[in-house]
């Protein structure tokens, strides 16, 4: 081995980079503003808004999108914005 990374060596996981954000989201990170989806730059305070000013219950991570005036591009996000909707709707 020569002591270089490779690009394989390199790339993170999808489902790393989401349960990161979401433990973090969970943690000590608490009233920091997160940026929670980066393809439409979202924040967790938007998407928690969206849920808790929506006229209709808000079900899915689509529906956040639509609130918000956009559509989901890479779908990376979603895992955090169904914890943020669900720690929305328990509070």
């Amino acid at each position: 081995m020569n002591g270089r990374i490779t690009n394989e060596q390199s790339r993170l996981d999808s489902h790393d980079v989401a349960n990161a954000v979401a433990s973090l989201w969970a943690g000590i990170y608490r009233g920091v503003i997160m940026i929670i989806c980066s393809c439409n730059v979202l924040t967790d305070k938007a998407v928690r808004g969206a849920v808790m000013d929506a006229d209709a219950p808000v079900r899915t991570s689509s529906e956040v999108y639509s609130c918000l005036g956009c559509s989901p591009q890479c779908g990376l996000w979603a895992r955090s914005i169904k914890r943020i909707m669900r720690d929305a709707l328990t509070c």
